[in-house]
């Protein structure tokens, strides 16, 4: 890495002053970038070669230190999100029973229902509003497809159909232990 540089110095200093001074403007930019260069090469050369281990162990210890605290984060969000689970498993029965007893003043207008989604069976323009929360996207796309056409005949005409769906376009994802439950199989597709 040396030895390129120092020849450009020596053939500098082989020529006499009369070649330096009859040099043109592209030659003495020449020299000088050159110069610049090899004494830049030299002075970087000689600070690797008393400080490039420090350097590299410091690099290694500073990439080992960001794997650990990555780990540390992803073990945190994925705690989070178990517990944040199982609150949403108990809140799933729980909301069902609470609805029904909340809504029992309305039980003319409202009628939660607990099932198979496309086991439904309901008249056309039936109702002014359905809502599917946390439910459509774990059907197959065939299904969310025939379902979707099932609630918009039960809807009476300028009615609202309220729901959640998937952001990004997914053909199928399966988990077969959800969250690490044994029988926490689980599909989603949008």
């Amino acid at each position: 890495m040396i030895f390129l540089p120092l020849s450009f110095i020596s053939s500098f200093f082989g020529m006499n002053f009369s070649d330096i001074r009859d040099m043109d403007n592209t030659s003495r930019l020449f020299w000088i970038v050159a110069g610049s260069l090899t004494v830049g090469t030299v002075a970087f050369s000689v600070f690797l070669a008393f400080y490039g281990g420090a350097i590299v162990e410091w690099f290694v210890t500073w990439r080992e230190y960001r794997q650990r605290r990555l780990k540390k984060r992803i073990a945190g969000k994925k705690r989070r999100l178990e517990i944040r689970q199982k609150q949403e498993d108990r809140l799933a029965n729980f909301e069902i029973k609470l609805a029904r007893e909340n809504l029992v003043s309305f039980k003319d207008r409202t009628t939660p229902i607990e099932g198979n989604m496309l086991a439904l069976d309901f008249p056309d323009s039936a109702f002014d509003a359905v809502t599917g929360f946390q439910s459509i996207i774990h059907l197959p796309r065939e299904e969310q497809t025939q379902l979707m056409k099932k609630i918009a005949g039960w809807l009476k005409p300028g009615g609202y159909f309220l729901a959640n769906f998937s952001a990004v376009e997914l053909e199928k994802l399966e988990v077969d232990r959800w969250l690490d439950h044994e029988k926490g199989w689980m599909f989603w597709s949008g």
